[in-house]
Formats: structure tokens, sequence, C-alpha cells
């Protein structure tokens, strides 16, 4: 596992919790599989690494559910999940009477099968996420956005906005409203509007000028 990588991981869990996988798992053997899940795991719960002060944020599966989803206890943490997956197919099932789809690597010295428990988590992590999981994921997801959420209209400091808007839109159309319903000219308003701003204007400006006398 690079430092790369634990970074790259550790920045995206900072935002959203990650579900870790490790890929082509048909490089290594069923226990330097189990092994390396194992250091991953270690890895992601203790990084070690400058500039990385906590356990790298990942999605917390119930185990009621992992085990819904097929995914057995060998005494390793899960996640990671390991995974193989392939466009070759066993020929000898895709061409029997009732076809099965069942991709897989053939090498010298064996064959890796994706959809083998013992090989690959493949058909486990899809059941996981789409079928067992789903409602957790999408609880996490939805209380994530909530949180979000908040957080940016708290920051937004609406109260004087709409002050300010309720000022400039709302009183003014009130105010016509009730002037065009208690039948007052527009002649009347201007004389009334005209005395009232005189009256402000002196009151500012006239102390002033004999402050400066």
């Amino acid at each position: 596992l690079r430092p790369i990588d634990v970074k790259y991981m550790y920045e995206i869990g900072r935002f959203v919790p990650i579900v870790p996988i490790v890929t082509k798992a048909d490089t290594m053997t069923i226990r330097e599989a189990s092994t390396y899940r194992t250091e991953v795991a270690n890895k992601l719960a203790n990084p070690m690494m400058p500039g990385i002060g906590d356990k790298i944020n990942t999605f917390y599966f119930e185990r009621d559910t992992l085990e819904r989803a097929g995914i057995r206890d060998h005494g390793t943490p899960v996640p990671p999940f390991l995974v193989i997956a392939s466009n070759e197919v066993n020929e000898e099932l895709n061409s029997a009477e009732v076809p099965t789809y069942w991709p897989e690597r053939r090498y010298p010295w064996g064959t890796a099968e994706a959809f083998n428990r013992d090989h690959s988590d493949l058909l486990s992590l899809r059941a996981l996420l789409l079928k067992e999981a789903l409602e957790e994921v999408c609880k996490s997801k939805r209380q994530r956005y909530e949180t979000w959420r908040r957080k940016k209209l708290g920051g937004l400091k609406l109260g004087p906005k709409i002050g300010r808007m309720l000022m400039w839109t709302v009183v003014p159309a009130a105010i016509c409203l009730q002037i065009g319903r208690s039948n007052v000219s527009m002649k009347d308003l201007k004389k009334y509007f005209t005395a009232t701003w005189d009256t402000v204007h002196d009151s500012f400006v006239k102390p002033k000028k004999n402050a400066k006398a």
C-alpha cells in the first residue's frame, strides 16, 4: 500500500466514508490475500504518516448486514474487500443446457474464479452495496447532506438579508396598498413626504452648522 494511496483515501474520508476495495486479488494466494487484507486494515486504522493524525474514515457495516451479504468471518478485518474481475468466462458452464455466467482467470498454475467466495468478495460486495446495506448507505448519505445543509445555511446569516429584502419590497408594497385604500391623492402624498424630509434634514443639518459656527 503506497503512501499516496493512504493519503488519497484519507483526504476523501474527510468528506465521505470510503469502502476500500483491493482489486486483482488473483495475483495472490488465498493465504497471501488474507494477510494482505489484515495489513491494509491495520494501515487504515493507524496510518502513521505525516499530516494524518487520525484513522481513515471507512464506512461501518453492521455485522448482521455483512452476514446477510454472505461475507464470512475469517478472523480478518472487513473491509477492505478483495475482488477478482474478468471478461473471460467458463465456457463449459456457459454452453450448458442452463447457461451459467461464471467469470474466471486461467493461469498455468490454476484458475481464479471471480464468483468463488474463497477467491473473491465480488458476489458478497455486490449483494452488500446493492441490497443488504443499501438502506444504511442511503440513510448515512441523507444524514451527511442534512449536516452539510445546516452548516451552509447557518453561515449565510439570512436574518439581515431578509430584513433588507422586506424593507425594500414588502414594506413599500404594503404602504402603497394602504394609500390606495385611503384614497389619498399623489399631490397630498408628495407634500407630506416633502415636509417630512425637510424636518428630518433640518434636524440633522442645522445642528452641525451651529456647531461649526
